[in-house]
């Protein structure tokens, strides 16, 4: 794996300068809020502990989902906005998690940086749902993220098209909010690409927007099945009403590491198939700095060879833009 550069050394470099384009305007259309917590909270949702250090205890195993030198495991909006000035970030899209003040953290970026962040929100998909949906859209919120993986975790066996996750797709429509899906991993039991397909001709007028490129991973060709099953799943890529985010390269691709090689050969595939107007550049921090630096996340997309100016221009600003931010091209840090 090549090492990581530090951040202060690559961003300062005439090569650095050279090869991000620091004229091109980007939006990171894929990050979290991380509320500050006493060490050893309890989310009283999902009955995490949240301890020091990234550190997150969970039914199912400790996982660290930051990078040890956070001591106060926090990332809260502040933080944000000092990076996005730090590497010329205009705008950013908070994707939420089913966490106990989340979404409360989101709104509150949403209102104190306006123009700047949109924010979504998860639901409790037993309690309410719809109605709380309907609260959060009243509030100023325009997105609801489904995160498979976390949902199965809290709810059990838990489907795209469970009626009561249908139920939501439909007051999402109804609201003309966004919806994003976190499919989960391609081998985990509710990453299924045919009820999503179920879920577009259901619902004919819902935008939707699939995480992570799909989740492919280093070494996908090697398991047929699987690959297969993430082919499918960027198939739906071919309904004008889907876009995928282009993130988490770090984490999926942990073993090949900087520069991602593999990573961009399945971002070819993407490409092949929806074209350059419905992908969204991302970088799912703060979690994925514990494997990569932010000047690299974006790097890895500038070096595209396969990518001309325009597309890029459209990869990193102008489809996000459209998408969350209605078209909107000025904000309080272009001013």
């Amino acid at each position: 794996m090549c090492a990581v550069i530090p951040a202060q050394t690559l961003y300062r470099t005439k090569k650095y300068q050279e090869v991000s384009n620091m004229h091109r305007r980007r939006i990171d259309g894929h990050v979290h809020l991380i509320p500050k917590r006493e060490p050893g909270w309890i989310d009283p949702i999902t009955q995490y502990r949240h301890d020091a250090y990234g550190m997150l205890r969970t039914p199912l195993g400790d996982r660290r989902r930051l990078p040890p030198y956070m001591a106060d495991s926090a990332f809260e909006a502040g933080t944000l906005m000092e990076v996005m000035e730090e590497y010329g970030v205009e705008k950013a899209v908070l994707m939420a998690r089913l966490e106990s003040g989340v979404p409360e953290a989101a709104l509150d970026a949403v209102k104190r940086y306006p123009g700047r962040i949109a924010g979504a929100v998860c639901v409790e998909i037993r309690r309410e749902g719809e109605a709380q949906l309907q609260e959060w859209h009243s509030r100023g919120i325009g997105i609801v993220k489904f995160e498979m993986r976390g949902l199965n975790e809290l709810y059990g066996k838990l489907e795209i098209c469970d009626p009561a996750m249908m139920r939501l797709f439909g007051k999402a429509e109804e609201l003309g909010m966004i919806v994003v899906i976190d499919p989960g991993p391609v081998a985990f039991p509710s990453y299924s690409p045919e009820q999503i397909s179920t879920v577009l001709h259901t619902y004919p007028a819902l935008k939707l927007v699939i995480c992570h490129m799909g989740l492919p991973f280093y070494g996908l060709r090697e398991h047929a099945g699987l690959y297969e099953k993430w082919r499918a799943m960027i198939g739906l890529g071919s309904c004008s009403r889907v876009w995928f985010d282009v993130t988490a390269m770090p984490d999926l691709f942990e073993e090949e590491g900087y520069p991602y090689s593999e990573a961009l050969t399945y971002f070819k595939e993407l490409l092949d198939i929806c074209g350059p107007d419905r992908v969204i550049w991302g970088t799912d921090i703060p979690g994925t700095f514990r494997r990569a630096t932010y000047s690299q996340m974006i790097e890895v997309f500038e070096r595209c060879d396969f990518l001309d100016g325009q597309d890029k221009d459209k990869l990193f600003y102008e489809n996000a833009n459209q998408l969350y931010f209605n078209g909107e091209n000025e904000s309080e840090f272009t001013r």
